[in-house]
């Protein structure tokens, strides 16, 4: 605590505002930084989530692909096996 004691009142100098402002600037700067940082993971998960979405939607498509190509094969083998 900084400040001269008067009796039961503290009296503070400019020096002293002075450093408790630049403290609590500080303090501002590197919550502001934390933001920052956390706004930024974020950012990383979502499109970590984004790519995870269009994957599962490629893995859906190929699955699709691999059953028309299983039939398109069973159709084939079957006429081949017919005649």
């Amino acid at each position: 605590m900084y400040g001269k004691s008067l009796g039961k009142y503290n009296y503070f100098t400019d020096a002293d505002v002075v450093r408790e402002v630049r403290n609590v600037l500080v303090n501002v700067d590197n919550v502001v930084a934390e933001v920052r940082n956390v706004s930024h993971e974020v950012g990383n998960v979502l499109t970590e989530l984004n790519n995870v979405s269009i994957g599962s939607q490629r893995f859906g498509e190929s699955r699709q692909h691999f059953g028309e190509c299983k039939q398109r094969f069973a159709r084939s083998s079957q006429r081949s096996c017919g005649s």
